[in-house]
């Protein structure tokens, strides 16, 4: 079934989707288009594998967001900048991929202050994301893999400077003593 005729309605408020495959869409990011009426959008057992830009471009109004994906996916940052109205986003049995690009939901949800952040039976701390390795939570994984640790940075670059500056001293000694001999 081809859902990009949803576009039309654009006088919809509410959308409730139940068990669909959107990554079968062949224009998912035509299916919200147009939508800047829609205020509530109701999605379970919904497989879409990535939350982007593209999708929420429109929805200009939307208030409420509920996404119970029955698959692993991602959401870009992007995803959430057009999204002005929205209050509430539920994110029910999220399991997303351990990645850089998913490890932003964490923090925004935490200090994001005009949207509640409910990841409906688990904490944001317990927020589980899947590697090849099986499930880690995101936070955790962000923090091991995705953080910059300046300590680190300042312990490199001070290495290299003190050896930089043992360099020139030596080949300062070396070439002074050359210098003399042949003059």
């Amino acid at each position: 079934m081809d859902l990009t005729d949803l576009n039309q309605l654009v006088s919809l408020k509410s959308l409730i989707l139940y068990n669909v495959d959107l990554s079968r869409q062949s224009g998912l990011d035509v299916i919200f288009r147009n939508l800047s009426n829609l205020e509530y959008l109701y999605m379970s057992f919904c497989s879409v594998p990535l939350l982007e830009k593209d999708l929420s471009r429109d929805l200009k109004s939307l208030k409420v967001m509920f996404f119970h994906a029955d698959d692993v996916f991602s959401v870009m940052e992007n995803f959430v900048e057009p999204l002005k109205t929205l209050r509430y986003l539920i994110l029910k049995d999220a399991l997303l991929h351990c990645s850089c690009d998913n490890a932003w939901i964490t923090n925004w949800a935490k200090y994001e202050k005009n949207v509640q952040v409910s990841f409906h039976d688990s904490a944001l701390e317990r927020l589980q994301c899947i590697t090849v390795d099986g499930t880690k939570f995101l936070q955790k994984f962000a923090q091991e893999n995705c953080s910059f640790n300046v300590d680190f940075l300042l312990f490199v670059s001070t290495s290299l400077g003190l050896v930089l500056f043992m360099l020139v001293v030596l080949l300062h000694q070396l070439a002074g003593d050359y210098i003399m001999h042949n003059a």
